[in-house]
């Protein structure tokens, strides 16, 4: 069997959703060709769970100025991709449960279509 390329997203990146969204549009078998994995910040729990496996996640707090910058980023890169979005508001967002619903979603074979209906909704 042949290893496919991983390739990582989050439900929380609009980064990561509008460059999957080009994917899907130049690549339609992209989910076929590719090991989707999700990547998010860890609530307590799971990093306690890290934590005790001695696995550490890559993740920093954004700053202000970041924040700022990516909402004028995003607002321009929607609009040359004529994509429309809106900001969520998120009040304290849980990024493990989608994150992991992905996961059920993939081993049900509906992937693919639970990553489309997660962006839509968000």
């Amino acid at each position: 069997m042949t290893k496919r390329p991983r390739l990582y997203f989050s439900f929380r990146s609009p980064y990561s959703w509008m460059a999957l969204h080009r994917l899907q549009q130049a690549l339609p078998d992209v989910h076929e060709r590719f090991e989707w994995l999700p990547y998010f910040a860890p609530d307590e729990t799971t990093q306690s769970v890290l934590d005790a496996r001695g696995i550490e996640m890559h993740y920093t707090a954004m700053s202000k100025a970041k924040h700022l910058y990516i909402l004028q980023d995003v607002k321009r890169l929607t609009a040359r991709m004529g994509l429309s979005m809106r900001w969520p508001i998120d009040i304290d967002p849980w990024w493990v449960l989608p994150h992991h619903a992905y996961f059920a979603a993939r081993r049900a074979g509906a992937g693919l279509e639970f990553y489309n209906a997660m962006c839509a909704a968000r």
